[in-house]
């Protein structure tokens, strides 16, 4: 038991490390500049989007996979919950992907076509993170929690990755491009050990009675975490009023905040 409170201890703090040096790359490779305010623009939303999902699944999620005992009830339960998410998630984030040109047009001073493109690529890792938190989840309920923290290293270690072969060639498109493969290849490494839960082919219709209680409290849910995730969304609103960098220099200091408590600094 010591060991491996030992061993996930050191993987959260390894990745707390990861991600303080990822956000420092950042600002030593961009700045802060008009340009990095409009990416801040063209990717809170669907950060806030996936945050506010991923935070209020993995609270509830755990929960509600351990009460149902037996593997086939939970087999039912994961894999209409994956089916459903599959179909409300990619259709939220196909509307975000193509609403991106009005949302930089109403927030954000320079709309061209790399931020537009940067926030569909943000958008298209919104489709994926409920499923990550579901898988997520499932390893926390067979208490894989380790395999857990290793996942929560791809992501970050991508971006690293990234930086350090394609800054040049990508720009602030980068951070964009690499979420987005880190995510799938976490997507690929969670699903790993939970197949024999995700049956999809043995879901029937009536079987989708059975998340139905799940879905009637999760907004309240939801709302609970609202507070955790809407603080850079509502900053994204001043950014035509106020002067150049001051979003960059506002998202630095939060994100430098977070990992600063993150490793207990």
């Amino acid at each position: 038991m010591l060991k491996k409170t030992l061993q996930i201890s050191f993987l959260s703090l390894l990745g707390s490390l990861f991600g303080f040096f990822s956000q420092v790359l950042t600002a030593k490779y961009f700045g802060a500049t008009s340009g990095v305010d409009n990416f801040v623009v063209a990717s809170s939303y669907p950060l806030f989007f996936t945050g506010l999902i991923t935070i209020s699944l993995n609270h509830y999620l755990v929960p509600e996979i351990i009460k149902r005992g037996n593997k086939e009830t939970q087999s039912k339960f994961c894999s209409s919950i994956f089916v459903s998410f599959f179909a409300i998630f990619i259709l939220l984030s196909l509307a975000g992907y193509f609403l991106s040109p009005y949302q930089l047009k109403y927030f954000s001073p320079l709309a061209n076509k790399e931020f537009i493109n940067i926030a569909r690529l943000y958008w298209l890792t919104a489709a994926l993170m409920p499923m990550m938190s579901l898988f997520q989840s499932m390893h926390i309920a067979k208490n894989n929690v380790s395999y857990v923290s290793i996942a929560h290293l791809i992501p970050v270690l991508t971006t690293i990755l990234f930086y350090t072969f394609f800054r040049d060639s990508l720009g602030l498109s980068i951070l964009a491009y690499s979420l987005l493969t880190g995510n799938l290849i976490n997507f690929l490494f969670l699903l790993q050990g939970n197949t024999q839960l995700i049956e999809l082919s043995k879901i029937k219709f009536f079987d989708y009675f059975i998340i139905s209680e799940f879905y009637k409290r999760i907004h309240l849910i939801g709302l609970s975490m609202l507070c955790y995730t809407i603080f850079q969304s509502s900053d994204v609103f001043w950014c035509k009023f106020l002067p150049e960098s001051s979003l960059s220099y506002l998202s630095y200091m939060q994100r430098f905040l977070v990992a600063f408590a993150a490793i207990n600094i």
